[in-house]
């Protein structure tokens, strides 16, 4: 597609060198033309910023000295961009031919669409889905949707969900100049759970692109090597967006699923002694107002109304 508005494609960083070629060839090779391309680099020690820069001369590069984290890169490279609609890409996906070009082609359908979810499946296999976008559960909680199952063609229907997963999320600027950017207190993971209900709550739309096809190498990031940084993150993040995000009479349909939760989370902590969940819960506390803070000016620009909010919102599931 030669016609259409300029997309930049985020691509964050930290010692991917061996993951880059197969990420940057995808995107390179998109029938989209208008695509800017960013590399940010958190400070790795692989020569990855000499690798795209000898090898994509037409790739711009933000070569960070040190490694800032996941979100503050991403917020790096989203002021340095262009782009009337931009992705946030992980360096560990590959991308069909045609990804891009579905995209564009949904966001342009409606002004009120803010967010696109792609079909991510697993680079390994396939067959094999690896997000149909984000879940919203009562416990206040996210998981991918579809994460493990076969792709049987259950989620072909292009629709409204309630947001896309961080690895390939497609975003209209218009949307985050109205709600902000990432929360740079989250510093990794959660953070596209806490945008995506943010845009919820002002009224935004995110749609699920069935044709837009990525593959995603989950698993292959720092996550891998260091279990406890991911536990600590997810569960500290996840109190973040309650507090933040959550009115108070969702809270008050909830609040015995979330309280469950906290129950679950109490179990494994006096069973594996994962010390993790609630060292968590502490550094969440410690940041409380400050999150306060963030709640007040989040709430008294909400938009949407409860039972909006709650039709996104999935129930629990049972396990035999």
């Amino acid at each position: 597609m030669r016609q259409g508005p300029l997309v930049s494609i985020i691509i964050l960083n930290y010692n991917g060198k061996h993951l880059l070629g197969v990420c940057l060839d995808s995107v390179i090779a998109q029938t989209y033309e208008n695509l800017e391309v960013i590399v940010v680099d958190n400070g790795s020690a692989d020569a990855s910023v000499e690798f795209v820069r000898n090898n994509y001369p037409k790739v711009k590069v933000i070569a960070n000295t040190a490694n800032l984290g996941y979100v503050k890169a991403a917020n790096q490279g989203i002021a340095y961009s262009h782009g009337e609609f931009l992705v946030v890409l992980n360096n560990d996906t590959r991308a069909d031919a045609s990804w891009i070009e579905h995209l564009v082609r949904t966001a342009r359908t409606d002004p009120a669409i803010g967010i696109c979810a792609s079909k991510q499946l697993n680079f390994f296999e396939p067959a094999v889905i690896d997000s149909t976008g984000i879940q919203f559960f009562r416990g206040g909680y996210a998981r991918d949707r579809g994460k493990h199952e076969k792709d049987c063609g259950q989620y072909d229907l292009k629709e409204e969900i309630f947001g896309a997963p961080g690895a390939s999320a497609f975003y209209r600027r218009a949307m985050l100049d109205d709600i902000g950017v990432f929360d740079e207190d989250y510093f990794a993971y959660c953070e596209e759970f806490d945008l995506s209900f943010r845009a919820q709550l002002l009224g935004w739309k995110c749609i699920f692109v069935p044709e837009a096809v990525i593959y995603h190498m989950s698993g292959r990031t720092r996550a891998a090597s260091d279990e406890r940084f991911l536990v600590f993150y997810v569960e500290r993040n996840r109190l973040f967006t309650i507090i933040k995000n959550y009115p108070v009479r969702l809270f008050l349909l909830n609040w015995p699923f979330l309280l469950k939760y906290e129950f679950d989370i109490l179990m494994r902590f006096l069973k594996k002694g994962e010390k993790e969940v609630m060292s968590a819960r502490f550094d969440a506390l410690r940041h409380l107002s400050g999150m306060l803070a963030k709640r007040f000016a989040i709430q008294r620009r909400r938009k949407a109304s409860i039972a909006m909010i709650r039709q996104h919102i999935d129930r629990e599931r049972r396990h035999p």
